[in-house]
């Protein structure tokens, strides 16, 4: 009986603990009724362009090093179409072995280090961010085929 009991109030005080976690929508809502909206809207926007301006050093930084390891890098649409049409050989091969095989792995291993900057990309993106990537193969991938 007292199992049931905790059954039924588990629900209940998870509920409560997570309607009183301050989280920052509510301080947002929080700052715009005492009139601070505008000097909260404008320190985020100045945190973000900050942490923007942070990923660009960085990202230059990255690339400095992988072309130390790797050799000049190709361009983004360049990598795209380049791992597309690959992608698109490995689908259509039936034989795993002989020499147009090991051409194609040849090549395959040529383009993963010609887009090293591009495939060493963290993995902790956000949704967002992934969204865009999408966007922009899709976008390379369009003009390829317009072309």
């Amino acid at each position: 009986m007292q199992f049931k009991s905790i059954l039924r109030i588990s629900p209940i005080i998870l509920l409560l603990v997570s309607c009183t976690n301050d989280s920052a929508a509510s301080k947002l809502y929080d700052e715009k009724a005492n009139g601070k909206e505008k000097d909260s809207l404008s320190s985020e926007i100045a945190k973000l362009t900050t942490a923007k301006k942070k990923n660009s050093d960085e990202q230059r930084e990255n690339l400095k090093v992988i072309e130390k390891k790797y050799g000049e890098q190709w361009g983004f649409c360049e990598c795209v179409l380049a791992n597309d049409s690959i992608n698109d050989a490995i689908m259509a091969t039936t034989n795993f072995e002989g020499p147009k095989f090991d051409k194609l792995m040849k090549r395959s291993d040529l383009v993963t280090k010609k887009c090293q900057a591009f495939l060493s990309l963290d993995a902790n993106r956000t949704p967002a961010e992934r969204a865009n990537h999408e966007r922009k193969v899709k976008k390379c991938l369009s003009n390829a085929k317009k072309t």
